[in-house]
């Protein structure tokens, strides 16, 4: 079943591409995993840095 927004700019309705929904949600999950991950490493770095003074 398509679904549709009201696009403001023009005052049409315009149908939702899933698909670039799903590609959106999953890059954004990407993103969100590389993001904790360089958080731990820098948490681990800032640890051993203190461990070492």
């Amino acid at each position: 079943m398509p679904r549709y927004y009201f696009d403001d700019l023009d005052g049409t309705l315009d149908e939702i591409d899933t698909e670039e929904e799903l590609r959106e949600e999953k890059a954004r999950a990407e993103v969100e995993a590389e993001n904790y991950e360089a958080w731990e490493e820098f948490i681990y770095y800032h640890e051993e840095y203190r461990r070492r003074e």
